[in-house]
């Protein structure tokens, strides 16, 4: 059964309203971000058209609610807004681009004091020095929960989008480092489950609280990967997603298969890891494999992209 979320999005791509088609995108709808920029090789010479692909710019919004993402009772002040922008960030990562800057919306309850207020600004000052991003501006608001709404701006020069994905090329997502032939992605998941199973007051930990983004893999690979996005709904449902904007099917590996009918099918459809999913030709793999070794993680080998359409039973992450 169709979401709403996905039902809207579908019955606003038929509208008319969005943006033309983003050079290389199937639709400006198709992904978790948008080329400002996008280049039309026709009408440039080819010196500008090679200092313009080195500066193209993307943007990207998420939004982060207290009750449908978090609870307060799990993140401090802190904690939220450093995640708040830490899934915005991952989009930008997951493009192979370069974050810059962002735009800030909050909408702070009534019963927030002050001294949590310096600790969001004191995360914001963290994941700025960190990323190496300014605060363009935004807007605040007051209301009955702690919401953030982030646009980020960053630049790139070959944007990942999914709809580059072709036949016949291979499908692998990150992992935390692991020994061959084990798997460490889920450990969200399970974090989630523990915050909702008990009865006392406790706090996130883990990637469910602070997710590691791969920018350092990213700089070594990126621009041999043909296509690529971050799993924050669980591979199964950005599986799914990911064929659906190539338009073409999908066939399992046998570590995907093994997973799917064992008792650790859950690690599959556990959302908000933030790994990066992505697509390359065969003849890169050896030098996908010395990337993670040098950014000192594992990778999941999930399948091929072919022909056809793919359709992957999936809870639904939020």
């Amino acid at each position: 059964m169709q979401s709403k979320e996905y039902f809207f999005i579908n019955a606003l791509k038929k509208s008319g309203a969005c943006a033309r088609k983003s050079a290389g995108a199937k639709s400006v709808l198709d992904d978790d971000v948008c080329v400002l920029n996008a280049l039309d090789s026709k009408n440039l010479t080819s010196q500008s058209l090679q200092s313009l692909k080195k500066h193209q710019t993307i943007a990207t919004m998420d939004s982060f609610c207290e009750n449908i993402h978090f609870k307060r009772a799990w993140f401090s002040p802190k904690q939220a807004i450093k995640k708040a922008f830490l899934v915005n960030l991952s989009d930008i990562i997951a493009k192979n681009a370069t974050p810059k800057s962002a735009l800030l919306s909050i909408v702070l309850p009534k019963d927030i004091e002050k001294s949590a207020l310096l600790q969001m600004v004191e995360g914001i000052k963290e994941i700025s020095a960190e990323f190496d991003i300014e605060i363009l501006g935004g807007d605040s608001a007051v209301g009955e929960n702690l919401d953030f709404h982030i646009t980020l701006f960053g630049t790139c020069a070959k944007p990942l989008y999914r709809a580059n994905a072709k036949k016949n090329q291979r499908i692998f997502c990150t992992q935390e480092r692991v020994r061959i032939g084990k798997v460490s992605i889920g450990g969200s998941y399970k974090e989630l489950l523990a915050l909702l199973r008990t009865q006392e007051k406790r706090k996130a930990k883990g990637r469910f609280l602070a997710p590691k983004l791969r920018a350092s893999f990213m700089r070594y690979i990126g621009t041999k990967l043909c296509a690529c996005m971050d799993i924050s709904d669980g591979i199964l449902q950005d599986l799914q997603n990911f064929s659906t904007s190539a338009k073409l099917g999908f066939t399992p590996s046998r570590e995907f298969v093994r997973l799917q009918k064992s008792a650790q099918k859950w690690r599959l459809q556990s959302g908000e890891e933030y790994e990066l999913l992505f697509a390359l030709d065969s003849k890169k793999v050896r030098a996908l494999k010395q990337s993670a070794k040098r950014a000192r993680i594992s990778l999941l080998e999930l399948g091929r992209f072919k022909r056809g359409r793919v359709s992957l039973h999936c809870k639904k992450w939020h």
